[in-house]
């Protein structure tokens, strides 16, 4: 456990320097991206390997590592243009979206409900973009739109819920709120206003990238330094769904940087 705390933070960095060395053309991006991906699967597997127990929430936590880790290889492959990418992209990527549609189905808040099946739709239709599939127009885009409008709402809205019980946590969701609201107007900047304020796509790409990355350190802090009580154990399953969501758009920000 103590290895994988210093091994994450560290894997992380490792990936956003590959990412901006990417985005900037600069040399060494391929290497640094390759081996960040290489460990991060590398770590997925080992964390598979310490989870006990046979119940049905062990097995599909087993298959939402297996999953991730085959994602993971997936986009290496894309990206070296490797032989059995796209079935790989096509397992991974249904199959973690039928995770969240499972999620979904089994919480008992609306909001909760609603954003996993968003992020569920955008990672059918972004596999579909992926692989030149046909698909319904604006239905990637706006989903993920939906998806990062929510979820700022969600993290602002929990944020004013919580401000009596736990001021520390409150505040770190109105962090969290912001990240996502910067998320979003990056990301409608890149989509209809591309040169804006005579910013380009690289720089903008950036900084949606360490938003996705913020969002995750955020999160990686609250869920490894910070005890839950029975109240708030839904906010603990949220932000780990929450985690797992940007962790897997920053994946993709990998296939982006390739085109």
């Amino acid at each position: 456990m103590m290895i994988n705390k210093i091994a994450q933070p560290l894997v992380g960095i490792l990936f956003l320097i590959g990412m901006v060395f990417k985005f900037m053309h600069l040399p060494g991006a391929g290497i640094t991206i390759f081996v960040s991906l290489s460990c991060a699967a590398l770590m997925l597997l080992l964390t598979l390997m310490q989870v006990k127990g046979t119940s049905l929430l062990s097995q599909l936590y087993k298959l939402t590592i297996v999953s991730a880790a085959t994602y993971v290889a997936a986009v290496m492959f894309k990206v070296m243009h490797w032989p059995g990418a796209n079935m790989m992209l096509v397992v991974s990527m249904a199959t973690l979206g039928l995770i969240l549609v499972l999620s979904a189905l089994k919480t008992s808040k609306w909001y909760y409900a609603l954003l996993s099946l968003l992020f569920s739709i955008t990672l059918i239709m972004a596999l579909c973009k992926i692989l030149y599939w046909p698909r319904p127009p604006y239905l990637l885009y706006g989903s993920y739109f939906g998806f990062l409008a929510l979820l700022s709402g969600v993290f602002f809205y929990r944020s004013q819920s919580i401000s009596n019980k736990d001021i520390s946590l409150s505040k770190q969701y109105k962090i969290l709120g912001s990240l996502a609201l910067l998320s979003l107007t990056a990301t409608f900047k890149i989509k209809y206003y591309p040169e804006l304020l005579g910013i380009g796509i690289h720089p903008m790409r950036i900084i949606e990238t360490f938003t996705f990355a913020g969002i995750v350190a955020v999160i990686y802090k609250l869920l490894n330094n910070k005890p839950y009580t029975t109240a708030l154990q839904k906010d603990y399953q949220f932000l780990k769904t929450t985690q797992g969501i940007f962790l897997i758009m920053l994946v993709m920000m990998v296939l982006v940087a390739a085109n």
